[in-house]
């Protein structure tokens, strides 16, 4: 360490002066970075759905809104859905409603229907500009649509309605 200092002392003081104003604002770089995510990653670290720092810098250098994809993430994992971080970014940025997969993935498991988190998005992506959302397909499933003409649910294997 003694030896450290001296080859410190040994430099020109404008050359100090110039480190020392690069370690200073390295610094502050972390301190404001620290600061920026300290809220989200707290709320995340409470609610049980951890998610690191590396993460949360990767989600600003790829403009995914950090807030909303941490809440997502924390919906799920109350609900007791295991989605990663990196699946709903990747979803985002594809174009997709993250809110609204999580929100069918949870409701799919309430009715017992078995969806998995690819095919969620995937009806997600399918429905993208229908009007229609991956949580009304799921709904829909779970209490079929009746026939205009009948007033009764159609079954899903046929086009034919049903009685109930």
């Amino acid at each position: 360490m003694q030896n450290n200092l001296a080859l410190f002392a040994e430099i020109p003081q404008t050359l100090q002066v110039i480190a020392w104003g690069v370690l200073g604002v390295l610094l502050l770089i972390v301190f404001v970075v620290l600061i920026n995510f300290f809220s989200i990653w707290i709320r995340a670290l409470f609610s049980g759905a951890r998610v690191t720092y590396t993460e949360l810098i990767a989600l600003r250098l790829r403009n995914v809104p950090v807030g909303v994809v941490v809440d997502t993430r924390i919906t799920a994992v109350k609900s007791g859905l295991e989605v990663t971080i990196d699946d709903l970014s990747t979803h985002y940025l594809a174009g997709g409603n993250i809110e609204m997969v999580v929100l069918s993935l949870i409701a799919a498991k309430k009715a017992g229907i078995r969806l998995e988190f690819d095919r969620a998005c995937a009806i997600d992506l399918a429905t993208k500009g229908t009007g229609k959302t991956v949580l009304e397909a799921v709904k829909t499933s779970v209490t079929p649509a009746k026939s205009p003409l009948t007033g009764w649910p159609r079954t899903a294997s046929s086009s034919r309605p049903r009685r109930v």
